[in-house]
């Protein structure tokens, strides 16, 4: 499981979602039902520092209408690497619920049981497109695409590179900053110089067309290849590390 959050920037009820508003479109529903899941991604949803949402374990019952029980084994299957601890409170990522709203939408065992689904669906995505939670995003990438640019150089200075970090052949004119778990994937240490090796380029055109995404699928290459494998325990180690 991840480690502590920053403090989260937004919770749902600052967002001013109105419950009438949402609601009047919602026909054969009853009215508490549909409270209940209002009320329940007002307490539950946070918005952090990357405008991603993350939702407090304790009110998915609501927000998936079942039992705690249900909803307690439900979270359990949830893998770690969806959960985050921030307060004392376990929270599980946003689009790890909406897959579970999904799940009921297309296999619910009954219609009523789907259309409500569909309501809790409805705010999530409101709270997702918020016009809050989209500022942060944007503001997150301008901020990590700034930095990006200068990963390269950052690297080669901090750790005084003169080889290729994978081949060890002398680096040249044309060497990259190759990331190690997908920028565009992993955002939350797209901008992170350990999160990266520097290659030439021949190395970064190969991982580019094998599809590499992360840490294991550029170990499998390496060992394919017989390139340098020591990064590997120094990526874990910076990742176990990293303060969210």
């Amino acid at each position: 499981m991840k480690g502590e959050l920053v403090p989260f920037r937004y919770a749902a009820s600052d967002l001013n979602i109105e419950f009438e508003e949402i609601s009047q479109y919602s026909y054969n529903l009853h009215l508490q039902p549909m409270k209940v899941i209002y009320n329940a991604w007002s307490k539950a949803a946070k918005i952090d520092r990357l405008g991603m949402l993350w939702i407090d374990e304790l009110e998915l019952h609501n927000i998936l209408r079942t039992t705690k029980d249900n909803a307690n084994y439900i979270a359990l299957e949830i893998s770690d690497k969806y959960k985050v601890i921030h307060g004392g409170k376990t929270y599980i990522q946003g689009s790890e619920v909406c897959r579970l709203l999904n799940d009921v939408i297309q296999t619910g065992n009954t219609l009523l049981r789907r259309r409500y689904a569909s309501f809790s669906e409805k705010i999530y995505k409101i709270i997702r497109d918020s016009d809050q939670a989209e500022l942060l995003r944007c503001e997150y990438w301008e901020t990590v695409n700034t930095v990006k640019k200068k990963l390269k150089k950052t690297r080669i200075k901090m750790l005084k590179i003169e080889n290729d970090e994978l081949t060890n052949l002398p680096l040249e004119d044309k060497s990259e900053f190759s990331h190690i778990r997908k920028a565009s994937i992993h955002i939350v240490i797209a901008d992170k110089y350990w999160n990266g090796l520097i290659v030439n380029h021949d190395t970064h055109k190969i991982i580019t067309q094998r599809g590499i995404n992360d840490e294991d699928q550029l170990l499998d290459l390496c060992q394919e290849y017989n390139w340098d494998t020591t990064w590997f325990s120094v990526f874990c180690e910076s990742l176990q590390s990293l303060d969210f």
